[in-house]
């Protein structure tokens, strides 16, 4: 994962998801890393990556989307 950048955490699955969806809507390609505790899923979060060139453009999208 060298290549690939953290750009968005949370712990609600559903913010994960829209943001993935926001980022693949303007051909960003990102990943979902789901960190969260296997038995409780309360602890924990997902972290979100892009590749490190698309790292800057993403993180201002889901900034100016209030993410």
């Amino acid at each position: 994962m060298n290549d690939w950048e953290l750009v968005y955490t949370s712990a609600l699955p559903h913010r994960v998801e829209i943001v993935l969806e926001v980022l693949k809507d303007q051909d960003i390609e990102a990943v979902k890393l789901d960190k969260r505790d296997s038995s409780y899923t309360m602890l924990g979060e997902i972290e979100v990556y892009t590749k490190k060139e698309d790292a800057i453009l993403a993180k201002i999208i889901i900034e100016q989307n209030q993410l």
